[in-house]
Parts: structure tokens; sequence; C-alpha cells
């Protein structure tokens, strides 16, 4: 009967370990997520909704069928200098009266001025065409200041205005001496564009003051993160 009971209590341990080691146990389950990129080339004349919407300058491309914006998009500023913008990749093209247009990915602008106050009117347009009607009515566009101007210590305030370009009311205002998260999303029409306008005042010399504004373009009026 002793030997019995002396098993009993080795039995009664080894369980009490063995509660002990699964209670401290970790256990794990697993799902996944599975991905697939694919990155096609892009066909500008094939562009629709929301790829086909850019910058342009109705000056630049006389007789396109959006309106009227860019006009000085070329705008001496004093002798010898001025305004001068470059496009980048051509996102949309299209024919009209048998010319060809097109919307940009991109610009690159330069701004020469002297010290003092300066506003540049309606540089450059940023333009949504509808290829088809069954494409959407509108798109919604979101602006922020990437790269700011804070660092630039002569220039006392420089702001980028925009206007919707049918009826010339200002959508936005951005600071481009403070850096920024994306605006409120803004309704651009089918074959509707913005105008882009420029204030700087400066009291001293600068050199290279570089800024930059990103324009992010969505078919919902969805918050841009």
């Amino acid at each position: 009967m002793r030997n019995m009971r002396n098993r009993y209590v080795v039995a009664a341990a080894l369980l009490l370990v063995a509660l002990a080691i699964s209670a401290n146990a970790t256990a794990f389950v697993y799902r996944w997520l599975v991905g697939q990129v694919n990155i096609l080339q892009d066909d500008p004349d094939q562009a629709r909704g929301i790829l086909c919407t850019g910058f342009y300058s109705s000056a630049a491309q006389e007789g396109i069928n959006l309106p009227s914006a860019g006009t000085n998009y070329n705008a001496p500023t004093f002798v010898g200098q001025g305004i001068q913008v470059t496009p980048g990749a051509v996102e949309c093209r299209w024919l009209h009266n048998n010319r060809q247009y097109a919307l940009y990915e991109s610009i690159q602008a330069s701004f020469s001025l002297t010290v003092g106050n300066w506003y540049i009117k309606d540089f450059y347009g940023f333009g949504y065409y509808q290829r088809n009607p069954n494409d959407p009515g509108q798109v919604y566009v979101s602006f922020r200041v990437a790269n700011a101007l804070n660092e630039a210590a002569g220039i006392v305030e420089a702001r980028l205005f925009v206007y919707n370009a049918q009826n010339n009311q200002q959508v936005a205002n951005l600071d481009l001496k403070v850096p920024s998260g994306f605006t409120q999303p803004i309704a651009l029409p089918a074959n509707g564009a913005f105008r882009l306008s420029l204030y700087i005042e400066s009291n001293s010399q600068v050199q290279n003051a570089d800024f930059r504004i990103d324009f992010a373009v969505s078919p919902s009026n969805e918050q841009h993160e």
C-alpha cells in the first residue's frame, strides 16, 4: 500500500508540472495576405477618368477644348527675365479639330523676380478632360505643400492661389512657407480647370529657393491621408 500511494503522489506531481507548462505556453495561429503587383505602361491616348488630369496652358496649346488657363506661362517680369515653365511627361492626349492636345503629369516653374512684392496671375492651369460620357462627371483634387520655403529668410510671404477657371472663385490658398498635409478635396468638373497664381513678397536677395506642391486626384471626395 505504501508503494501504491507513492506512485499516486508522483503522478499528481507530474500532472501539476504539466499544467504549469501548459499555462505558460505560447500558441500561434496563422493567417496570410498574398499580393501581386503589375505595372503597366501608360498610354496617354487611352487615358480616362482620373488618369486624364494634369497641367496645361491654353496659351501654349492654342485651341484646346478646356477653359482658358495658364495664359501667363511665359510672362516677362523684368528686362531679360521672366517665368519659365517646363512640362513633364504627357499623361493624357487627344485630338480636337484635327489638332493634338495634352495634359502633363508635372511642371517645373522658374520665377525670376526682384526684391519686393510680385503677383504672378494664371501662370499655369490644371484640368480634367472627359474623354467619354461614361467617365466620372467630376474628380476631386487635394493639395499639399510637400517642400516649403521656410529656410528662405529673404522671402517674407509666399502663397499659391488656386481658382476655378469657370467662375474665377478661389478654391485654395496655400502658404508656401509652411509644410502641410493634404487639403480637403475640391471638386473639378468634367472638362473643367483650375488656374494657378503665385504671390511672393521678399525683403532681400534669395537664390534658388525651391518649393514643391503635390496634387492628389481621386474619383471620390474621401480625405487623403
